[in-house]
């Protein structure tokens, strides 16, 4: 199994609230992206984090912008007050983000998004068009390139459900 949808498993497993967000639920809707890690869309407050800590626990999560501490665990003080989350798994990369530019904070990236089963795991996946809205908003050259292929997705998606 591909080692981000383990990521996703385990956040499952331990009732973590999130949304996929990025490359990965790009992918999800048929892009031909290649991305190097999971960004999910996730509420932050400090018993969520704790849980996602938990969650990741066997996979020992690292802060990703410093890999020079210990791995993280869910007492550690520096789970409150989060806007973002970034993290180095043995499984490859997570970034939680308490908020999606162009999207909004969890609730509403939750209203914006739909149950979809990747193989290994069923999640909450942000929809096509939010997730053109939030690729337009970050405005990055990669968000950029993943237009490419996101907008005819979106056209295609369109013209099935009105012929």
């Amino acid at each position: 199994m591909d080692p981000l949808l383990e990521i996703l498993k385990k956040l499952n497993e331990a009732g973590v609230p999130f949304v996929l967000v990025g490359g990965m639920a790009a992918i999800a809707h048929g892009s031909p992206v290649v991305t190097q890690d999971v960004d999910v869309c996730a509420p932050l407050d400090h018993a969520t984090a704790m849980r996602i800590i938990e969650a990741l626990e066997g996979v020992n999560p690292r802060y990703r912008m410093r890999p020079d501490l210990p791995v993280v665990r869910p007492d550690n003080a520096n789970l409150v007050g989060l806007k973002n989350l970034y993290l180095r798994t043995d499984f490859g990369q997570i970034d939680i983000l308490g908020e999606v530019s162009g999207v909004g904070v969890y609730e509403q990236a939750k209203e914006a998004s739909s149950m979809k089963d990747l193989g290994a795991v069923t999640c909450q996946v942000l929809n096509l068009d939010a997730l053109i809205s939030a690729k337009v908003a970050a405005g990055r050259e990669k968000d950029r390139l993943a237009l490419v292929y996101l907008n005819p997705l979106l056209e295609m998606q369109k013209r099935r459900l009105n012929p």
